[in-house]
């Protein structure tokens, strides 16, 4: 069984004080309660349906609770992270466990209170149920000398309470396993790579205003939202630890949104393009470095050398053009693709007619197949890529 560990939470003291009532209860102690507060067959099968009842739903949530574990902790950023902390969303997953734990036990529940346990100022159900108890009586006939609804009930509460078991063996699993991720300074900090690339493929929007105005100044320096001060704490965090970034993620790590995450990520490409407008909109488009930014650049502002000498129709090869953009690792959509290669081509003077993103799916079926005029159109784009880059000037 995972522990906790000593995590930290008020819900994983909740959690643990349940997985002990759950895994101590027997029939002895059903019959003892029964017996001992003269529980009559009516009330039995009222709490067998009621139990019934919240082991239905909790069967529900309990699938939705082991997908979350199983994703969870490979994401370095958590939906409404400031009102809740990770054992806090794990319980309402299994909201309908707990509810039905708290209903079993009050049911059970003597009316007399019993004497506080020391430090404790309110007497919770769980102490003072008879289901609970670890001073009882064993009856001495068993569940075959009461009537059959008695062992209904006993079953009833056996396969809720292991679901139980499961949800909250799950949920102190997943708290175990994020405490020791956010230790692991290396992990977090690859976590956070990861969650800026993805983030790379959604910034469209930075692009667009890139090309509405390429004055990087107005544009993104000057944008309160994208300025790392105390309007935006996390973001000066990460400014500031530039020198151990690893250290930052691992305290980030589920502490952070994705809206973070995006600044972040567009503050780093800032960063490595050095305020160049065009690579900041390279970098994004193409999720790449400064380095493949500047030759895929380089090769859009000469690709009429990259053509054979006469094209159809004065038109761009859509073959070759779905080629270079297999080479420049395209991952936003043919349409964010052309729209960026095809401004450049034409402002640094291309001699040929740009073509749509229509014009590209009989090349992806070529692609698709591997065929053999793929294939030559590949090695011919690629050689003559080679061949250009090798005289691009040293930036």
């Amino acid at each position: 069984m995972t522990t906790s560990d000593q995590i930290g939470s008020s819900h994983v003291e909740v959690m643990n004080r349940i997985v002990e009532f759950v895994t101590s209860f027997d029939v002895d102690k059903l019959l003892y309660a029964i017996s001992t507060k003269r529980i009559d067959e009516e009330t039995v099968r009222s709490i067998t349906l009621d139990i019934r009842g919240q082991d239905l739903m909790l069967e529900r949530q309990k699938e939705f609770l082991f997908s979350f574990g199983r994703t969870f902790n490979k994401k370095f950023t958590t939906d409404d992270n400031k009102c809740f902390d990770t054992s806090a969303r794990l319980t309402f997953k299994m909201r309908s466990g707990i509810k039905g734990i708290k209903t079993t036990v009050r049911r059970f529940c003597m009316r007399s209170r019993r004497r506080l346990p020391e430090g404790q100022t309110t007497v919770q159900a769980i102490d003072r149920s008879l289901i609970a108890t670890e001073t009882y009586m064993r009856d001495l006939f068993g569940l075959e000398s009461f009537p059959p609804c008695v062992k209904e009930l006993f079953e009833a509460m056996v396969h809720f309470y292991n679901n139980m078991y499961e949800c909250l063996d799950e949920s102190l699993r997943v708290l175990a396993e994020e405490k020791d991720t956010r230790q692991n300074k290396r992990k977090c900090l690859e976590l956070l790579e990861e969650a800026c690339d993805k983030c790379k493929k959604n910034q469209s929007i930075f692009v667009e205003a890139l090309e509405k105005n390429p004055t990087l100044k107005e544009v993104l320096l000057d944008t309160e939202s994208l300025m790392p001060n105390e309007s935006n704490p996390v973001l000066k965090e990460y400014r500031d630890s530039k020198d151990n970034e690893g250290v930052f993620a691992s305290i980030y790590f589920h502490n952070c949104t994705l809206t973070d995450v995006d600044k972040i990520t567009f503050y780093k490409i800032i960063r490595e393009a050095e305020g160049d407008a065009d690579l900041i909109a390279c970098m994004t488009v193409f999720n790449c470095d400064r380095e493949k930014a500047l030759s895929i650049n380089y090769a859009i502002k000469n690709f009429d050398s990259l053509l054979p000498e006469k094209c159809r129709r004065n038109k761009i090869p859509a073959l070759l053009l779905f080629v270079f953009m297999r080479w420049c690792s395209n991952v936003v959509g043919y349409a964010t693709f052309l729209n960026y290669f095809n401004k450049r081509y034409k402002d640094a003077g291309g001699l040929h007619d740009t073509i749509g993103k229509t014009s590209l799916s009989g090349p992806s079926r070529l692609c698709a197949k591997n065929s053999k005029k793929y294939v030559d159109a590949d090695k011919q784009m690629n050689y003559q890529l080679e061949k250009l880059l090798s005289q691009m000037p040293i930036l």
